[in-house]
């Protein structure tokens, strides 16, 4: 299909995956591409559109993201406001129970959570 410049295998990988057809053998060659050091890595552009129409035809609801490692992250989008329950268990160490409090109470941009601390027997009495 044109449009996917660098990625037309990727997005031929993606169609084919869509099918509810069983894959077979198939005894001759299909594809080939020579492989240079000119060639273009699928993860680029052509390939974040390709991986967005899969996911829009698949019906999920999802974005796709440029991760730091330069893959393509798909981030689903979370339906309504879930509780998100987060069980840490600890013994002792009071500090990193008060770090673990701020870092979750500052850096969450989601409000429908809980931490559950589980104790393993601690002695010291600050914790």
């Amino acid at each position: 299909q044109e449009g996917f410049d660098g990625a037309e295998l990727y997005e031929l990988v993606l169609r084919a995956s869509e099918s509810t057809t069983p894959a077979a053998h198939v005894p001759t060659v299909l594809y080939h591409r020579r492989e240079t050091s000119r060639s273009v890595h699928f993860v680029n552009a052509a390939a974040h559109v390709a991986l967005t129409q899969h996911l829009k035809r698949c019906e999920e609801d999802a974005e796709v993201l440029l991760a730091p490692s330069g893959l393509l992250r798909v981030r689903p989008k979370v339906k309504g406001n879930p509780r998100v329950s987060i069980i840490v268990p600890f013994k002792d160490k009071p500090e990193l129970l008060e770090q673990l409090w701020r870092t979750f109470s500052t850096r969450t941009r989601w409000e429908n959570w809980q931490l559950i601390l589980v104790s393993n027997n601690s002695v010291d009495p600050r914790t």
